[in-house]
């Protein structure tokens, strides 16, 4: 039996192979056919502009000639006849391609009590396509299902009279009533407790079906990490109520383990390591450590979730923190002990908390003074987001706010600090724009811990500098700023299969003196790509001063770009 697999395997590595070429194709170039048939370029290939040249095996030519034909026919030439010639003394494979005429739509007929016309990729007097038929069927059954619509009646058709070369189109759409959710039953769980579940999702008893509710549902369950699968069924239903199952499976390992990595111009690169344990009765503890040349922290949370407070459910994050950092003119040691209440909807979020920190700050230039500076704050996080997708998202905007200060009664200092960011995205046919505004202010009575100044640079800010290195450029010597004014630029397009190539441009307005957003400006532009993963997108920039290309930063990161 071995000896058989090897010889059946020799013969295959022997076999003769044959370059593909094609001749009579009218409406579709080479690339595209050879796309069909499987065939694409390389990065390599696309990099250094080299010819598609495939080739394959002589025994799978008549499966290429079907695929062609199956393709043509649904780009609507039903007409069409292909004939494979081999040359085999030059060992190529000819397509001769004789499309003829297409089948034209020459009606479509509407009847339909809900909006579908935005939803039909199909157009009177085009090509009958078969794989936009499917697509609009998808799209429209989609749009019902997101504005609540379950019970809708729904017959789309499709005529073609080939002796004619015509084809008629017909959609017939009854949305019925809204949908409500009557009941949610939740199955699987056995250490974590029904309350928990039903304060992660979206919608509740009573509430109008969604299904971007029920989709975002999923995502936040998942990222509790509790469970190993999640299945929301929303198929049973009585009339237009819905009785809706939760159905889990809880994790059999309770213990995550999470590295990571990282790099910047400046820092280089920087390693992270998580473990969670999710087995004290259904909290969790988590220990977060990431070293750097620069920075060496470590940090214990310990959550728990959907405490009630108020007749109002919230998840309550309790942090312990060490942390040493080198800035370039001072360098801290901070001790933080702290909670957060986190609040969540559908779109909105809000978060407050209480913080206890001890910072010491040392190896000073003469632009700070060392000393010790002991603070209890309080802070308040708002976040809408209205994005599509909170993972990769190519449409809407997200809003976040952030608030923090504190009193001379109970620290060393009176501040406030307050920043406030904003981001909107636009999907287009061929690329994507990401346009990101963020303005901050800072007033104290007194000089404040430098570290708790703005700064900027970074994947998150102005990409020409690395993460932190952007001062104040109205200061005497390099410092931190008490306002900042940051805009971004972000067009991204396709460059290869899910690769996207990106150029931006941010721009920076960092002042010492508060409320001041007319200061010099520092440009950084550049070029960079991202690649989506299921969770985030692996994203590369490099990124360049404007006025000085000398001035440069390398940044690699994964996650939204907001």
């Amino acid at each position: 039996m071995r000896f058989l697999i090897i010889f059946i395997f020799s013969l295959t590595l022997f076999a003769a192979k044959y370059s593909i070429d094609f001749k009579g194709n009218k409406t579709f170039d080479k690339n595209t056919l050879y796309k069909e048939l499987g065939f694409e370029k390389t990065f390599w290939q696309i990099l250094t502009f080299k010819k598609l040249k495939p080739k394959v095996d002589e025994k799978i030519l008549p499966s290429l000639k079907e695929e062609l034909e199956l393709f043509y026919k649904q780009e609507g030439y039903w007409h069409s006849k292909i004939t494979l010639k081999k040359d085999k003394k030059l060992k190529k494979a000819i397509f001769i391609i004789d499309e003829n005429r297409p089948v034209i739509i020459k009606k479509i007929e509407i009847t339909s009590n809900f909006p579908i016309e935005k939803y039909i990729e199909l157009k009177e007097n085009a090509k009958f396509n078969t794989k936009k038929f499917i697509q609009t069927k998808e799209n429209i059954k989609k749009a019902l299902l997101k504005k609540g619509y379950c019970s809708y009646e729904f017959d789309p058709k499709s005529y073609l009279y080939l002796q004619k070369n015509e084809a008629y189109v017909v959609f017939y759409v009854n949305k019925g009533e809204i949908c409500k959710i009557k009941k949610i039953n939740i199955t699987g769980n056995k250490s974590i407790k029904d309350d928990v579940i039903l304060s992660h999702i979206y919608f509740k008893k009573g509430d109008n079906f969604s299904l971007e509710k029920i989709e975002e549902s999923y995502k936040r369950l998942y990222a509790l990490e509790y469970f190993r699968s999640v299945n929301i069924d929303y198929s049973k239903k009585i009339n237009n109520n819905i009785l809706s199952e939760i159905k889990v499976k809880e994790r059999k390992k309770r213990n995550i383990y999470k590295t990571g990595i990282g790099y910047e111009s400046k820092n280089g690169f920087h390693i992270n390591f998580s473990w969670k344990n999710i087995n004290i009765s259904q909290k969790q503890i988590k220990i977060d450590t990431i070293y750097s040349n620069n920075k060496k922290e470590i940090s214990t949370k310990f959550f728990i979730p959907s405490v009630k407070i108020l007749s109002n459910s919230y998840d309550i994050v309790n942090k312990i923190l060490i942390n040493e950092e080198k800035f370039d003119y001072f360098s801290q040691k901070v001790k933080q002990i702290g909670i957060n209440f986190i609040k969540e909807y559908y779109k909105l979020s809000y978060s407050l908390g209480l913080f206890l920190e001890n910072s010491k700050i040392f190896d000073t230039s003469s632009c700070y003074n060392d000393g010790t500076y002991k603070m209890i704050y309080p802070t308040f996080t708002f976040i809408l987001d209205n994005k599509d997708s909170k993972i990769s998202p190519k449409n809407g905007f997200i809003i976040k706010s952030n608030f923090e200060g504190s009193l001379e009664t109970f620290s060393d200092i009176t501040y406030i600090k307050n920043l406030n960011e904003a981001g909107i995205y636009f999907d287009f046919d061929k690329f994507s724009l990401f346009l990101k505004g963020k303005i901050g202010i800072i007033d104290s009575n007194k000089d404040l811990n430098p570290s708790k100044l703005f700064y900027a640079g970074g994947i998150n800010s102005n990409r020409a500098y690395s993460y932190n290195s952007l001062y104040a450029t109205d200061s005497k010597c390099k410092s931190g700023g008490y306002s900042i004014l940051e805009t971004s630029i972000e067009l991204s397009y396709p460059v290869y299969k899910k690769i996207l190539g990106i150029i931006f441009w941010d721009r920076t307005v960092l002042s010492v003196k508060k409320y001041s957003f007319f200061n010099k400006p520092i440009n950084g532009i550049g070029f960079g790509a991202k690649y989506p993963t299921k969770i985030g997108d692996l994203r590369f920039y490099m990124g360049f001063d404007a006025k000085d290309f000398r001035k440069n930063a390398l940044n690699i990161a994964i996650g939204a770009t907001f």
